[in-house]
């Protein structure tokens, strides 16, 4: 069968662009058990991506809401009832619907997160609708400035095609995993439902390149100076890097000035003098830092000695996830691996992934297990299993 080319949604989606607009619209959603949601939002000029674009779907109508012309908030009582939020990816639809609307939606499938159960990887939506419901959805106005306004029909149509087809996907993907790995979907969108609070600013410097070989005084001074930045970044609502660049960074750390006179010698390095003083504090603030207050980053490996029972494990749980048909990279990170290898609890020990592969994984740490090849070393054979 040749895949259907949907470049409109019908019905044709509704411009919401009043408080009066959306609480009609909320009327109707709050009568229906299930909603798809979709964001649109810009983020490379600010802090935190601004919210441009709300679509939302009821399985029949679709509504765009404009954010820029009403309050969105209004929106809390969907969210707080008993509807599940379908969506696609909605990590950071979450964090922004967190900020924007003041809560988090009651329940939530993912329908990227269920296609893991499929054996699909993070893949995208336009891959899922033509695998799974045979429709190609046009993707040609992904780069729109959502802000604008008017915004093109064209751009509202693909905006709204985000959401037009979840209702029917996720019904898909319920059938071909079965009710069990269903159950399994479930428990990892709730996992995923409450989005980690905001960063925590004494960790920023972890993200600077070479930080995990800073020591004492450049480490400590790396930790006040990124946690300056991020934290005037947040009150600014601006990116990072328009405060201080990476490159100014190396340069300070590296040359740990103490006066003006020094940081002039630095480059990358805001000469402004709100900017000076704060770098120059921040260095102060860092040499008198009690070497307890530094937030070191997570050791790689806690023992290297287990470096290959990790690597053997890693294999185990891939292959397993493989023989289920499920995405490797959903049943465990290398920390799940390092953790159970390591002797401590972890997600290897919870829920379906103990069912699946953390028993597994344990049997072969205990020796009960042996491990060999096959078919010229494609497949690994679990033996004991």
């Amino acid at each position: 069968m040749n895949p259907v080319n949907e470049p409109l949604v019908r019905p044709h989606p509704i411009w919401v662009d009043s408080d009066a607009a959306l609480d009609l619209a909320v009327e109707q959603l709050l009568k229906c058990e299930r909603y798809a949601l979709d964001t649109e939002f810009q983020g490379e000029r600010s802090y935190w991506p601004t919210l441009a674009l709300l679509q939302i779907s009821d399985g029949s109508q679709i509504w765009l809401i404009d954010p820029l012309a009403c309050d969105v908030s209004r929106l809390t009582p969907v969210f707080d009832g008993p509807g599940i939020m379908l969506a696609h990816a909605a990590r950071q639809d979450l964090e922004i619907m967190r900020r924007e609307v003041g809560t988090l939606p009651s329940a939530l499938v993912d329908t990227q997160i269920a296609a893991a159960f499929a054996g699909a990887g993070n893949q995208s939506l336009l891959s899922l609708c033509k695998r799974h419901l045979n429709v190609v959805i046009e993707k040609g106005d992904r780069l729109t400035d959502w802000t604008a306004r008017p915004l093109r029909e064209s751009a509202r149509l693909y905006a709204a095609s985000d959401v037009a087809h979840l209702h029917a996907l996720a019904d898909e993907l319920r059938t071909e995993i079965g009710e069990e790995r269903w159950g399994w979907a479930l428990d990892e969108c709730e996992a995923s439902r409450t989005p980690p609070e905001q960063a925590d600013v004494t960790k920023a410097w972890w993200r600077v390149r070479g930080s995990r070989a800073l020591r004492g005084d450049r480490a400590r001074v790396a930790q006040t100076l990124c946690a300056w930045r991020e934290e005037t970044a947040r009150s600014r609502n601006v990116p990072p890097r328009t405060i201080i660049g990476d490159l100014g960074l190396d340069s300070v750390i590296s040359r740990m000035p103490r006066s003006k006179a020094d940081l002039d010698g630095c480059r990358g390095v805001p000469n402004d003098p709100r900017s000076v003083q704060a770098i120059l504090d921040s260095i102060a603030g860092g040499l008198a830092m009690d070497p307890k207050e530094l937030s070191t980053p997570p050791e790689e490996s806690d023992d290297r000695g287990l470096a290959s029972a990790v690597i053997l494990a890693g294999a185990i749980v891939s292959q397993r996830a493989r023989n289920l048909g499920l995405d490797p990279s959903m049943v465990a990170a290398r920390a799940d691996i390092t953790a159970i290898v390591s002797g401590r609890k972890g997600r290897l020990d919870e829920g379906w992934r103990e069912q699946v592969v953390g028993d597994l994984v344990h049997r072969l740490l205990a020796g009960e297990i042996t491990l060999r090849l096959a078919d010229s070393g494609r497949t690994l054979v679990i033996e004991g299993d």
